[in-house]
């Protein structure tokens, strides 16, 4: 065996040890070769030394279901907006019809009085009767059957000082006698109404000539019109007869009205009522 030291280049006197230095003779053994650095991700799973791993797919996705169901509440909301439309438009229907409906003819009547006293008349059993006013400016009275059959009378001191004008100026020309009803105290009442009506009323038309007529024995400027009025979703065609009385300090404008297709059926209990008028102290 070879005793030179590869350390110090002596000879030793031993074999392992080298007498001079003291260190080993055998060459030491050469050091293991370094581990190859990890890879990241060495010893994971496949995918993830790409990257990070995507999150996981629902079964349901991944066994390719069908999209979620859409909620039904739009459409029971829209069938319920539709079925109260339809319900609506019925029930409107409806109402217009009874409320056109021919009264019937009244078996029993009787005697009212005006809420100034001022004026009495006989009326429908059953009819409903509304009056108000105030002894020397105003009175009013209503007699109705449902809603679209009535009788009014409205008399003011403003429709009398009217009534005054016109009578003066048929003074001037001659007298009420001589001239068209058209022209006398009546007839003026009877033309300022008409205009005031129908700028209230747009659907409101005079038909015909004017005619004298009486109203609880005074001389009256009486004619006929037209008119629509809304009824539930109903427009119903009216038809109506208009008096103008003046009489003194008051003026009286009296109407009755009802739909046109049942002006047949009216118009003798309209006459009756406004016929049966007396002034004085009911």
């Amino acid at each position: 065996m070879d005793r030179r030291c590869k350390h110090c280049g002596m000879e030793s006197d031993q074999d392992r040890v080298c007498t001079w230095c003291g260190k080993p003779l055998e060459a030491p053994a050469p050091p293991p070769p370094p581990a190859p650095a990890a890879l990241p991700g060495a010893g994971l799973h496949p995918a993830s030394a790409a990257g990070p791993r995507p999150p996981p797919t629902p079964a349901s996705a991944e066994r390719g279901a069908a999209p979620r169901a859409k909620p039904k509440w739009p459409w029971i909301l829209t069938t319920c907006a539709l079925a109260s439309l339809v319900l609506g438009i019925v029930l409107g229907v409806l109402v217009g019809r009874l409320a056109c409906r021919p009264p019937a003819d009244p078996e029993q009547w009787q005697q009212v009085a005006s809420h100034t006293k001022e004026l009495s008349l006989e009326i429908p059993t059953g009819w409903d009767l509304s009056t108000s006013g105030s002894p020397g400016t105003f009175e009013y009275v209503a007699v109705r059957w449902g809603r679209l059959y009535f009788v009014t009378i409205h008399g003011s001191a403003v429709k009398g000082s009217i009534g005054d004008i016109g009578g003066a100026l048929a003074r001037l020309g001659g007298g009420d006698g001589s001239l068209p009803v058209s022209e006398r105290a009546e007839g003026t009442l009877h033309a300022v109404v008409a205009g005031a009506e129908q700028q209230k009323d747009r659907h409101y038309r005079e038909q015909g000539e004017v005619q004298a007529g009486t109203f609880a024995g005074l001389p009256a400027a009486c004619s006929e019109y037209t008119t629509v009025q809304r009824v539930g979703l109903m427009s119903v065609k009216m038809r109506g007869r208009r008096f103008s009385a003046p009489a003194g300090d008051y003026g009286y404008d009296v109407r009755a009205v009802c739909p046109a297709e049942h002006w047949a059926e009216f118009e003798p209990i309209a006459g009756r009522i406004i016929g049966s008028v007396q002034r004085g102290p009911g």
